[in-house]
């Protein structure tokens, strides 16, 4: 399928790494022997004190026990809130960290019901996108037993569940990297959008000069690979 380039403009994206499709759906790679595709370069960015640094949010993943108040202030205290899922991608990167604590099942996560709202089920923080938010419930829930359950743990499967919100568990705490143009974490000129870089030319060229301009900076010239990407493109 041909790329369309907009008059007045032409967006790069830098390219690089490489992630791998498998059985047990996206990795890092480390299974050489299933097929891959080429993605945009993963800058390690400098806002991210942990490993878990990823897409556009870097992630703490506590296996201290707490309730979920005290794990929220956690979350506060170092600048992030509980985990609030906004897109597919997301939930199965967070799933596959939760999976490498083989002992802890069920995790705190920032989703609580809205008492000022007819009790329904918001997220404590609304993701950077446009994306739609989708909560999936595990089998038979919400259930609400005793009428005190208020707040919602994820399990590793990435579905929720309604627990009581005195009850003690890990935390994943997310915190929204502030994408900036010029950002220390991409080359100058160059904006930062989750876990690749991009730079719009308002110079004129026909398409193959706009290609040789990308190549030239160690880019390609754009190619959309989700409804976020696409979503989280300053276009206007």
């Amino acid at each position: 399928m041909a790329t369309t380039v907009h008059p007045g403009w032409h967006p790069c994206r830098q390219h690089g790494t490489k992630i791998m499709i498998g059985r047990h759906g996206p990795h890092d790679g480390s299974l050489s022997d299933h097929p891959s595709y080429p993605v945009a370069k993963n800058r390690n960015n400098e806002n991210c004190s942990t490993e878990s640094a990823g897409m556009s949010s870097c992630y703490t993943v506590s296996t201290t026990k707490t309730n979920y108040r005290e794990a929220q202030e956690t979350c506060l205290a170092d600048g992030a809130n509980l985990l609030s899922i906004g897109s597919a991608k997301e939930l199965l990167q967070v799933r596959e960290e939760m999976k490498r604590r083989e002992r802890e099942s069920h995790w705190w996560v920032g989703l609580r019901k809205n008492m000022s709202s007819n009790n329904t089920w918001k997220w404590l923080e609304e993701p950077p996108s446009l994306t739609p938010l989708v909560i999936l419930w595990d089998v038979n829930q919400p259930d609400n037993t005793r009428n005190m359950e208020n707040c919602a743990e994820m399990l590793t499967s990435g579905f929720m569940n309604d627990v009581d919100c005195f009850n003690n568990r890990p935390y994943i705490c997310e915190k929204h990297i502030n994408h900036t143009r010029d950002s220390k974490n991409c080359e100058t000129g160059w904006i930062l959008i989750s876990s690749s870089c991009y730079k719009l030319s308002v110079e004129d060229m026909v398409w193959s000069d706009a290609e040789a301009s990308c190549n030239a900076d160690g880019a390609d010239m754009l190619s959309i690979n989700s409804i976020d990407e696409l979503y989280s493109l300053p276009l206007e």
